[in-house]
């Protein structure tokens, strides 16, 4: 099995990859959501979506910076004195409940946009949302109890004691069962509303397929659940797991902004466009013809797919 001392230090690793990934689509995000301010006939950014991305990169920072302080602590200012699985294993120290309090932080914000998310797609069925709603406030408890939790904790059995494990527990099977709901609601809309105009479309089975991956936060989901098996498991690859899914929560809902904002530029409304054609030099002289194309276009703007031209599907309500 893996000491939890290699787990931390692979972890610190891992995060550090992951945070430089999400820090290069942050930096492009905003740019490209500033970029929208000053174009007036640009679509106006989703204020909630873009304040919950900052405040996730400002989290994901700060989580990083700390446990980047913990191994210089642990490796270079202890030197050996106290072994690293020793230090990593207090979880009463101010830096260790200062990691965990900022990453349930991001876990409320990511639980918050999966459900805001969820009511757009499924906007008319809002009663969909009372299921996660719920569950979102049982994360809230089980967060808020599980820092008290730490605060009062044995500093010699780590995290599996009993009242500890107890609310890490609730909370991972809270936000677990938050992210299944809200990622098949969601896959299952936009798959129905995808499928509904593929027909039409030039984009690939694959490439469908993409992007509802992309826009249910399914990888996210997917490291949440794979990293709440190996607490349950008692493996210490879980530790490394956590630390990776820290910016994976950054990298999950960028993705969702930047697909969206792609969107909005790549869309247009249908058009009767006259193509006039003269010749300016010739012998022959053509005259002017006009054309009428229609225009089929797939217009999937903030969570909402529609049509436009012939045939269109409206609302997919």
């Amino acid at each position: 099995m893996m000491s939890l001392g290699a787990a931390k230090l692979l972890g610190i690793l891992f995060e550090s990859l992951g945070n430089g990934v999400f820090l290069v689509m942050f930096v492009y995000n905003m740019y490209l959501q500033l970029r929208n301010l000053s174009d007036r006939n640009a679509t106006r950014p989703n204020v909630l979506l873009l304040v919950s991305s900052t405040l996730l990169f400002v989290m994901i920072t700060a989580r990083w910076a700390i446990g980047v302080a913990r191994i210089y602590e642990a490796v270079v200012d202890l030197g050996g004195r106290v072994p690293i699985s020793k230090y990593f294993a207090d979880i009463t120290a101010k830096k260790q409940i200062g990691v965990t309090a900022l990453f349930e932080f991001q876990v409320l914000v990511a639980d918050l946009i999966l459900v805001y998310r969820l009511y757009h797609v499924w906007k008319p069925h809002w009663w969909l949302c009372i299921i996660p709603s719920l569950a979102y406030i049982g994360v809230c408890i089980s967060a808020s109890f599980l820092i008290w939790a730490m605060t009062h904790a044995d500093l010699s059995r780590g995290v599996f004691q009993r009242d500890v494990q107890r609310w890490i527990t609730l909370s991972f099977s809270f936000t677990i069962s938050n992210n299944i709901y809200c990622t098949v609601a969601i896959i299952l809309r936009l798959w129905r509303s995808h499928h509904a105009v593929a027909h039409a479309s030039s984009n690939s089975y694959v490439w469908r397929v993409l992007r509802v991956f992309i826009e249910s936060a399914s990888l996210l989901t997917i490291f949440m659940t794979v990293t709440f098996a190996t607490f349950l498991g008692g493996y210490n690859i879980q530790y490394c797991l956590l630390d990776t899914t820290s910016p994976i929560i950054g990298i999950s809902f960028v993705l969702i902004l930047l697909r969206l904002n792609f969107n909005k530029h790549g869309s247009s409304t249908t058009s009767n466009n006259t193509i006039s054609q003269r010749g300016a030099s010739s012998n022959y002289p053509l005259r002017s013809i006009s054309v009428n194309v229609a225009q089929h276009v797939d217009i999937d703007s903030d969570l909402e797919s529609k049509t436009a031209g012939k045939g269109s599907y409206g609302d997919m309500a």
